[in-house]
């Protein structure tokens, strides 16, 4: 759960790949991207935009 004061979001997600690969690499999906004036807030350049990271250092994200 994200609080609605909160201006992040992500979703961490294990795939086939994570689970395929010695280093488990989570798909981590950016949900809610904040940019002033925005009419549609939460769905700026950014909303939806991939990447992974290591178990071990996903927890600062």
């Amino acid at each position: 759960m994200v609080s609605s004061d909160s201006d992040n979001a992500v979703a961490f997600l294990v795939d086939a790949k994570a689970l395929a690969h010695p280093d488990q690499p989570i798909l981590v999906v950016n949900l809610y991207d904040y940019v002033e004036g925005l009419t549609d807030q939460g769905k700026g350049p950014q909303y939806g935009t991939t990447f992974r990271v290591v178990p071990s250092e996903m927890w600062p994200l």
